[in-house]
């Protein structure tokens, strides 16, 4: 799967700013949804009580992820710069 993450990254931003566009847009929806998870899942078990929440939860993430796939623009006709 990383060889398709860098693939996919790349082709979201134009030549100019493939560089920095992707760099910032990986790392801040790695920081946001990869790194806060635990505690956000910690928080939200407290309020509940419930493991299902959990679920509910991570569920929710890996269909926002699964949009963001579906909506993605196919570039294998454009130019590469």
């Amino acid at each position: 799967t990383a060889a398709v993450l860098t693939t996919a990254i790349t082709e979201m931003f134009p030549f100019a700013l493939r560089c920095t566009g992707g760099a910032i847009g990986y790392n801040i929806a790695l920081t946001v949804c990869g790194g806060l998870t635990p505690l956000i899942c910690q928080h939200i078990y407290h309020l509940t009580g419930d493991i299902y929440s959990l679920v509910y939860y991570i569920t929710l993430m890996a269909l926002i992820h699964l949009l963001f796939v579906l909506f993605s623009n196919e570039t294998k006709n454009n130019a590469i710069d």
